[in-house]
């Protein structure tokens, strides 16, 4: 079964591209002003920085107007300012929880010693470990349960052209309506219930038509598997434009074999990182894809935050970046695009994207660097973590 096949019976009604962060949070402040019943933020990263304030100011004007709000963000990505969240949320009436947050003081180190070193213990130490390495990257802005925002935007003004100006990360976003926001909605309920034992009530399907949700492990594994065959199954094109590539052997394989057949397989990824060792390493990923046909585009411009993919006539948005984090242990979300007039934004920013990107060649930058392709042998070690 491939991607494509699970999003065949329902469809969004309407869907809106956007590849500003300014346009994309001028909508999000229009929506929350007009939501009647409630709203639902799913944030990785929630800075309390000018744009976070302008979220949270709008957040208070409508609870001041009886519309019910949630706030739930990821216990790393936001770790700065967790305390000024939670405090301007119980000012405000908001409802505000932590995903997996870091333990207090280190208790469980503190509990793990080598005068209590028993199997207990031990066991105890890799479960407390694998939970803080279980992340919410997915970053979900849900209206009335009507409309949905989805895309790589994390609420912090790196992401606003305003605010940052030409240090802004190049990001995509969609605005959705239809019937599959109620399964946006129902994997909101399940993080929301797995950050603390109370909350909303839970209702959590493993894949909509036109979703692709992570909630478990299984869920995850069973996204990869369906990405494999789909990279397979394509015919004509492969692009994906994506802010962190690693991916594991696989998907590499799946990708050299596609362009080996025929198909256009590029890539268009980051020339300027948040994450330098992120880039470094997949340096190492390069000679095999290039040797094998595939196009690898860095993009110059300013960071390269976005994630989409595009196969044949259908492709994806959302919080999925092709490294093992967001694959194996991160709760990710995508919206599927199958409509043929949707496809063409999309396309369209995919062509905009290459303009201002360098095509790599084999004999390219980052491969005469010693120093560096020493550092990023010792990451790739690490990258199941990364």
């Amino acid at each position: 079964m491939s991607l494509q096949t699970i999003s065949s019976l329902q469809t969004w009604s309407d869907v809106k591209f956007y590849f500003s962060g300014d346009g994309y949070f001028q909508s999000v402040f229009e929506r929350i002003q007009l939501a009647v019943r409630e709203i639902r933020i799913e944030m990785y990263m929630f800075n309390f920085d000018e744009l976070g304030r302008a979220v949270l100011e709008h957040l208070k004007q409508a609870r001041l107007r009886g519309v019910d709000v949630y706030l739930l963000v990821d216990g790393i990505g936001s770790i700065g300012f967790l305390a000024d969240l939670d405090d301007y949320c119980r000012k405000n009436n908001i409802h505000f929880k932590i995903y997996h947050p870091l333990p207090i003081k280190l208790r469980f180190l503190q509990r793990f010693s080598f005068k209590a070193l028993t199997w207990k213990n031990i066991r105890w130490f890799f479960i407390m470990f694998r939970k803080i390495n279980n992340r919410d990257h997915r970053k979900v802005i849900l209206i009335d349960k009507k409309i949905a925002f989805v895309g790589s935007q994390n609420i912090t003004k790196v992401h606003s052209e305003t605010l940052s100006q030409e240090k802004a990360w190049r990001d995509t976003g969609v605005e959705v309506q239809g019937p599959p926001v109620e399964q946006l909605v129902s994997s909101n309920d399940f993080a929301w219930n797995k950050a603390k034992k109370d909350g909303l009530v839970y209702s959590w399907k493993l894949h909509d038509h036109v979703l692709h949700l992570s909630a478990r492990r299984k869920h995850r594994l069973s996204r990869v598997r369906h990405l494999i065959q789909s990279i397979k199954l394509a015919k004509r094109r492969v692009l994906i434009t994506t802010a962190y590539f690693l991916p594991n052997r696989r998907i590499v394989r799946a990708l050299s074999q596609a362009a080996k057949h025929g198909v256009e397989v590029s890539l268009c990824l980051p020339a300027k990182s948040d994450m330098p060792f992120m880039k470094w390493t997949s340096w190492l990923l390069y000679d095999r894809l290039l040797k094998a046909g595939v196009q690898i585009y860095e993009y110059q411009d300013r960071i390269l935050h976005a994630k989409s993919l595009i196969i044949d006539d259908w492709g994806t948005v959302g919080t999925y970046n092709f490294n093992h984090r967001s694959l194996i242990h991160d709760l990710e979300v995508e919206v599927v695009i199958n409509q043929p007039q949707w496809i063409e934004k999309l396309e369209k920013q995919w062509w905009l994207d290459l303009k201002k990107s360098k095509l790599i060649k084999p004999d390219g930058k980052g491969y005469s660097n010693i120093f560096l392709r020493l550092i990023a042998n010792v990451f790739y070690w690490f990258r199941y973590w990364l």
